[in-house]
């Protein structure tokens, strides 16, 4: 039987000179999945971590800000 999946998306924005700490959060999000797996099993809870680095159109070459 499969579980539903509630998925709940974060929008990360920040300034351009935290590279770093924009990276380190895809482990963060990536260790409340498992948190979130391991507590809740049957509730089917996930976060989804929306940058523009990755969920932004590709056309758009000097990323969102002009825009």
């Amino acid at each position: 039987m499969s579980i539903p999946t509630t998925t709940y998306r974060i929008f990360l924005s920040s300034p351009g000179d935290v590279p770093r700490e924009r990276e380190a959060m895809l482990g963060v999000v990536n260790v409340m999945n498992r948190i979130l797996a391991a507590l809740l099993p049957d509730d089917g809870i996930r976060v989804e971590l929306i940058r523009w680095e990755d969920d932004v159109a590709p056309q758009i070459a000097d990323g969102p800000q002009p825009v």
